[in-house]
């Protein structure tokens, strides 16, 4: 019997970078019954990380991140954007 709350693919050797990452993602979602391959939840999940882009957007302007800060900070959500596809 498999484990929902465990990753489903090959072992940790067998994943890209990435696709451990979003392995590691799935398994959060699905302590809380929810997964990324479900459309809606995907969704929902890169819309949000979306709205954190823009809030990053105003941090900027407002001299709380720097642009440098920015541009790292979108490189790792534009990764989690692409998490649902790499399941």
């Amino acid at each position: 019997m498999t484990n929902p709350h465990q990753p489903s693919g090959g072992g940790p050797g067998n994943l890209s970078p990435q696709q451990a990452i979003a392995e590691d993602m799935e398994v959060g979602f699905r302590t809380i019954d929810r997964t990324l391959t479900d459309d809606e939840t995907a969704r929902v999940f890169t819309h949000t990380l979306g709205i954190v882009q823009q809030a990053l957007a105003g941090a900027t302007e407002h001299g709380i991140i720097s642009e440098e800060q920015r541009g790292d900070l979108n490189v790792l959500l534009e990764g989690m954007k692409a998490a649902p596809g790499l399941l």
